[in-house]
């Protein structure tokens, strides 16, 4: 991650930098308004069959003129926000180019639509469907991007966390979970880091057992949520970790079993957050072990 982020400097621009990319997207969203407009009155010029009609000819020519001269600058105003936008981004050493809207394929789309006459009812529902589908895939290039830079500076600071951790297979197996979780297997990554939770749990035992701390269990057999209940039981850990263990126990056997539970990207981020808390404590309380003979 950028040390300007890290260490907190340029939080401000970081935070100047969303509002940007939140107003970019509500512009480009604000350009269906005008687009659905000159559509309707399009459908109704199809509808009332007046295409030989010179007056309506004109009403066509005007209709698509009109639209043009109102997205032509919205589209440039937008081109500067985004111009100043990846200005912003590339200042916080994001290697990251959010993609321009290009004014003459809108345009040109719209004209083709605008200018073709389709009397048939379900004809025209079909190109009204298809020209939206069109338009979609135009507009949709800045918001595609301006949603991967949100997952690339969520994954940025996922990074500075995963590095308080010690282990390196206990961070290994966090930093596939966050891999999994940014392609959209949510319920997989939570899976995926919980296992590093018994991995760590597993190898405190052992020092445990080692010290003659606790006596000796099999570990294989024994079930996760007996694990936590017996570091309760003999005050190794407080009531507070009792409980987030527990939470993550039941996410990972839900999670790595087949079920009609949905996680969204954000459950999932705040599910493997909380692991990523956790494992340094418990770390800490192995690290103490470790130093006695």
């Amino acid at each position: 991650m950028s040390k300007k982020i890290q260490y907190g400097r340029d939080l401000p621009s970081l935070i100047a930098d969303g509002m940007l990319l939140s107003l970019i997207m509500a512009r480009v969203k604000d350009l269906r308004g005008p687009i659905d407009e000159a559509l309707m009155l399009h459908n109704l010029y199809e509808t009332f069959s007046l295409s030989n009609n010179v007056k309506n000819r004109k009403r066509i020519k005007d209709n698509t003129a009109r639209l043009k001269a109102t997205l032509t600058p919205q589209i440039a105003e937008i081109n500067e926000l985004i111009t100043l936008s990846n200005k912003m981004i590339k200042g916080l050493d994001f290697d990251h180019t959010i993609p321009k809207l290009k004014a003459s394929d809108v345009t040109s789309l719209t004209k083709q639509r605008l200018q073709t006459l389709y009397k048939v009812d379900d004809v025209q529902k079909l190109s009204n469907s298809h020209f939206r589908t069109q338009l979609g895939h135009l507009l949709e290039g800045p918001a595609k991007s301006i949603h991967q830079f949100i997952e690339l500076v969520r994954i940025e600071e996922y990074a500075d966390d995963v590095k308080t951790i010690q282990g390196e297979s206990y961070r290994a197996g966090i930093q596939q979970a966050i891999h999994i979780c940014s392609i959209g297997y949510y319920s997989t990554a939570v899976f995926i880091a919980g296992r590093s939770i018994e991995e760590i749990i597993n190898d405190y035992f052992k020092e445990l057992f080692r010290l003659k701390i606790m006596n000796k269990f099999d570990l294989q057999t024994t079930k996760f949520k007996d694990k936590i209940g017996k570091l309760q039981g003999n005050n190794l850990i407080s009531e507070e970790y009792f409980h987030r263990l527990s939470n993550i126990r039941i996410d990972r056997n839900e999670f790595g079993h087949p079920s009609s539970k949905l996680l969204s990207k954000k459950q999932a981020h705040l599910r493997i957050r909380l692991i990523i808390e956790v494992v340094p404590e418990i770390e800490k309380k192995l690290k103490k072990l470790k130093v006695k003979t």
